[in-house]
């Protein structure tokens, strides 16, 4: 998990929370990004969670760039739910699919590098935008446009091996939703996800531990150093993107037992 002031996010796999890797927070952009390990056939969900959250917030989630659906958490003297979860996405009123992490499909075409820019620029990511919002109409709710990402010219994008892919049909009922009026950006958390032998052989993850074969000479213990880190963040200011002022605060990563 990681953490900025109240606000905690998390990507979880068979119901447990990835372990991130290489945390950077970035006070002026208000912004936390981090790698997560991913594994092809594995169905994932994205939560966060803002406690004491003194005002009404929307959270809205980008998967490979596309908008995957969102929702409110309202300020905890109106309601004790103080966190967000999605794992699917809903393509209609009455059909929703999961999200998958899946193997990349590569192509050697050349005619897919020019359309290919744009659609792979985020692909492996996971975007949560959390914004302070103002309540609107309710209207009627008819989907998510989210269009999978097709072949990838192998020369696209480098070091990209998983997309995420929606898993099959499952129906729904939603009929209406609430528009909301973005007034404050709050917070981005940027989870990029990659193979886990691909995060270790850049070096954003451990290595795999080593260990010394049966000797003939004196014995040796090798002491194991952990991949933990612990960083420094600022508090943003209400009311302003930034502040002259900083607050020093410290920021942890958690890693699920």
């Amino acid at each position: 998990m990681v953490h900025y002031n109240s606000v905690t996010a998390w990507i979880n796999t068979d119901g447990k929370p990835l372990e991130e890797h290489g945390v950077e927070v970035h006070d002026d952009a208000r912004e936390v990004s981090c790698w997560v390990p991913s594994e092809p056939g594995k169905t994932f969900s994205v939560h966060l969670r803002h406690k004491q959250c003194p005002v009404e917030t929307g959270i809205y989630v980008f998967v490979d760039g596309q908008y995957a659906g969102g929702g409110s958490i309202h300020p905890s003297s109106l309601s004790k739910k103080d966190y967000f979860s999605l794992w699917d996405v809903a393509i209609s009123a009455t059909t929703a699919r999961k999200l998958m992490f899946a193997n990349v499909r590569f192509s050697d075409d050349d005619d897919l590098l020019d359309s290919m820019s744009s659609a792979t620029a985020e692909l492996g990511e996971i975007r949560i935008e959390h914004w302070e919002v103002a309540p609107g109409p309710v209207v009627p709710f008819h989907g998510h446009p989210y269009q999978e990402v097709g072949l990838v010219h192998e020369r696209s994008k480098k070091g990209i091996a998983h997309y995420t892919q929606l898993g099959d049909p499952e129906s729904v009922s939603t009929t209406t939703t609430h528009f909301a009026i973005q007034v404050k950006r709050l917070l981005t958390v940027v989870f990029r996800y990659r193979p886990f032998d691909v995060l270790q052989a850049d070096g954003t993850a451990p290595p795999p531990a080593r260990f010394a074969g049966p000797s003939s000479g004196p014995s040796r213990k090798r002491k194991l150093t952990s991949g933990q880190t612990s960083l420094s963040e600022e508090e943003p200011t209400a009311g302003k993107e930034q502040s002259s002022e900083k607050t020093t605060k410290r920021v942890k990563r958690e890693h699920s037992e």
